[in-house]
């Protein structure tokens, strides 16, 4: 009966410290996880960076534009003012038009990729704080996990002290009876 005893705190012990075991690799597993989604921000952080320099290009395209406008349309007001109606007054605002429709496909293309940047910052934010929420949840339920596989080992360990203790007490308690 007491062999018995002393072996079911022996498996309560290896089936804690197996849990334990379990424990850490899950831990390992979620390491992996988040290295994982970092990887994958880091990939959209690239794309956002290759966006802005395009936004960048796209912007200088559109000074340019706004600069050749200007331009166009101080020629246009110069030939207005002689009330001339020539070819060239013609030619001008066309060629005001065009760079107008320029500027503007270029500011539609500006706005598209600013909302792409944006888009994408945004899902590395909600990825980094969805990472931060599970991590927390998941160390919250590991160390209340822990704690009490600790205190299962440190109650195991009492047991078997005290089981221990009885049984060389009751072996000196034998041996006496029997020398007596």
């Amino acid at each position: 009966m007491l062999g018995v005893l002393l072996w079911k705190g022996c498996s309560d012990t290896k089936q804690l410290k197996e849990e334990l075991k379990i424990a850490k690799i899950e831990n390992a597993e979620l390491l992996t996880k988040v290295d994982q989604i970092n990887q994958e921000n880091e990939l959209l952080l690239i794309d956002i960076d290759s966006f802005e320099t395009k936004v960048d290009s796209l912007e200088i395209q559109v000074e340019k534009a706004k600069k050749i406008k200007s331009k166009i349309e101080t020629k246009v007001i110069e030939s207005i003012k002689y009330v001339e109606v020539e070819n060239d007054t013609i030619k001008n605002l066309m060629l005001l038009n065009a760079q107008n429709d320029t500027i503007i496909r270029n500011l539609d293309m500006l706005v598209s990729i600013k909302d792409s940047v944006i888009l994408k910052q945004n899902l590395v934010i909600q990825n980094d704080n969805e990472i931060q929420d599970h991590l927390k949840s998941m160390l919250e339920a590991r160390d209340k996990r822990n704690e009490q596989l600790n205190k299962d080992l440190i109650k195991e360990n009492r047991k078997k002290m005290f089981w221990q203790a009885t049984s060389a007490g009751l072996g000196i308690a034998l041996v006496t009876v029997l020398i007596i």
